[in-house]
């Protein structure tokens, strides 16, 4: 019998598969009475359920020696090694520089669908796609790397399934599509293998959980998952995951109220993105606190967060993470009567929001600039920009905003036409009947 412990059977079929194309053969070629070609095709992808005699019976009719195919595998297995080294190199630099030259040699890898590692490539080529905002391309891969794995278990270990729901749910959250971001990613931690690879992957999936959970107004969700984050801390090597949760307890415990508990944490999150350099978390942090101070009516205070914020743009390779900060710093002037240099800084935030394509960010920049026209006497422009944030919420289901908008109109058209007003109460009055729906009993409400 074949030697099935020194291999795992997509190793052994991988092994023949090779030997078949070295010989120049056909599947129909090497079929016969006893083997059918989706017998040969079976045992070539490492298919659990193939009988071992056939594979034993087709290892023979390939001139392979039973006694030899240890030192085989071994040969395989240094092969495997070299590639893993290859891949792990390619995925340093498509996460750190992702260049066009990793991604060339990705691809001259050129390896068959069923190859231990075909899984892998095809999540790195996702990741590729994800850092140029190719978000249908690197879908199309993580799908198919998610596919792979699920044809062979036992790859199950190398926890690249969850890795791609994670990277799946991103591209969905870069698409403002927060629901289906949510449900990929609770995915991901359903099929997480706890003692395979990877194991990073797990409080990124756990962090964006609660994420999500937040920017859906699932505030006591959010809490419970990002408890658990907590309480396994010392576990977490990402510095990215760390920030995250201090930002992310920041802004929960401001919706909250909790606001001497969201500045601390918010600060905490400060320091260790100043000490570590890390200007993109700096630049949210500091936005989040600046958002703190100004619940509690400190604009001063909100004033210089935003304003370190905009000294470190420079710094920054993401321009839209600024839409909050021009957006809040504007409404601080508003509030201030600073009309022209609130007038900049939103029209600004909309610029900025106009190029990107991150409706969570766009949306208050819109609201901003449709509050200062409500402000300054001019509510025809005003109904402008707050329709188009509550097409906006509209598209993303954003009932919270979009009850804010519809009241927001409704004042707008208070002094214009009382027919329309009329028609903003009746929504306004039906998206709060919606909003106050037990989860269970929740349905869209009829766009009209």
């Amino acid at each position: 019998m074949i030697p099935l412990k020194y291999a795992n059977l997509a190793q052994i079929g991988e092994l023949l598969r090779k030997k078949r194309k070295e010989l120049g053969l056909r599947l129909e070629d090497l079929a016969d009475e006893q083997i059918s070609p989706s017998t040969i095709s079976n045992i070539e992808r490492g298919m659990p359920h193939v009988n071992s005699e056939k594979v034993n019976y087709l290892s023979n009719k390939l001139g392979i020696n039973l006694d030899e195919l240890p030192e085989l595998l071994d040969e395989e297995k240094q092969k495997l090694r070299e590639i893993k080294l290859k891949l792990t190199y390619i995925e340093n630099v498509i996460d750190l520089v992702s260049n066009e030259k990793c991604f060339a040699n990705l691809k001259r890898l050129n390896l068959p669908h069923n190859h231990l590692y075909a899984s892998t490539v095809q999540y790195l080529k996702g990741k590729y796609y994800m850092n140029k905002q190719k978000w249908n391309k690197a879908q199309n891969h993580f799908l198919e790397a998610i596919r792979l794995e699920d044809q062979s278990p036992e790859l199950n270990k190398s926890n690249i399934k969850a890795a791609s729901l994670n990277e799946l749910a991103r591209a969905y959250y870069f698409e403002n599509r927060l629901e289906e971001a949510l449900e990929y990613t609770e995915d991901g931690i359903k099929c997480f293998v706890e003692n395979g690879e990877r194991k990073y992957v797990k409080y990124i999936l756990l962090v964006s959980k609660a994420v999500y959970l937040e920017k859906l107004d699932r505030i006591d969700e959010a809490q419970s998952t990002l408890q658990m984050l907590w309480e396994e801390r010392e576990e977490i090597a990402s510095l990215e995951v760390i920030l995250n949760m201090y930002e992310l307890k920041a802004a929960i415990l401001k919706k909250l109220k909790s606001f001497d508990e969201a500045i601390r944490a918010a600060k905490e999150g400060i320091d260790i993105a100043r000490i570590n350099k890390v200007h993109n978390r700096s630049v949210e942090l500091l936005i989040t606190l600046g958002g703190i101070y100004m619940e509690t009516g400190d604009l001063e205070a909100a004033e210089k967060s935003f304003v370190a914020a905009l000294c470190i743009k420079e710094k920054l390779d993401k321009e839209y993470l600024l839409i909050p900060a021009y957006t809040q710093i504007g409404m601080v002037y508003l509030e201030q009567n600073k009309l022209e240099e609130a007038l900049e800084h939103i029209k600004e935030a909309v610029k900025i929001g106009e190029k990107a394509n991150d409706a969570l960010r766009y949306s208050p920049a819109l609201i901003a600039l449709g509050d200062y026209h409500q402000k300054n006497g001019d509510p025809k422009e005003a109904i402008r920009y707050y329709q188009k944030a509550l097409d906006l919420a509209r598209k993303h289901m954003q009932g919270h905003q979009e009850r804010e908008l519809w009241f927001k109109l409704a004042q707008c058209w208070n002094q214009i036409d009382k027919n329309e007003f009329h028609r903003c109460m009746e929504r306004l009055f039906m998206i709060e009947v919606q909003l106050n729906k037990p989860k269970r009993e929740q349905i869209f409400i009829e766009r009209r």
